[in-house]
């Protein structure tokens, strides 16, 4: 199985996973780190979503080497808020950067092996449609052709 592709229901998190607070003990001042719900909402969202995918997912992760291959990702964020009404990009649209972590942290989260460290290319588009998902897919790339190649393309 080279590739594994699955479609997430829902509108996206746009938010930077963590939040600082500080903290005080004793008499020394701490920053804490923690996240925020919206993002551990959406990441139980995307948890349940790929529980039908699960033994596509083993399968995906069994036959896949650390040591003779990486993954490539793509990513296709359906929004219908993405074009105003005169036709032009809503300025008010998700940041596909930060939706774009969320997502990645929650679906690898899924993953027994993989991490998204293995990522070595990453394809993302925005795309106008009637109602919020992700289509997501993930590619086993081997190793030698991202030696060779600067640029592999998906």
């Amino acid at each position: 199985m080279n590739s594994l592709s699955f479609t997430i229901q829902g509108k996206p998190v746009s938010t930077n996973d963590y939040k600082a607070s500080r903290v005080v003990r004793g008499k020394k001042l701490y920053s804490q780190m923690y996240e925020t719900k919206k993002a551990k909402d959406y990441k139980g969202w995307i948890r349940e979503s790929l529980l039908p995918h699960r033994a596509d997912m083993f399968r995906f992760e069994t036959n896949f080497s650390i040591y003779e291959h990486a993954l490539a990702c793509c990513a296709v964020i359906w929004l219908p808020d993405l074009l105003t009404k005169k036709d032009t990009i809503n300025r008010r649209s998700i940041d596909i950067d930060n939706s774009l972590k969320c997502l990645i942290d929650g679906v690898f989260n899924n993953f027994d092996k993989l991490d998204d460290k293995m990522i070595c290319d990453l394809f993302v588009q925005k795309r106008k449609a009637e109602k919020f998902s992700v289509d997501f897919t993930l590619h086993k790339v081997c190793l030698n052709d991202i030696i060779k190649s600067p640029s592999l393309g998906i």
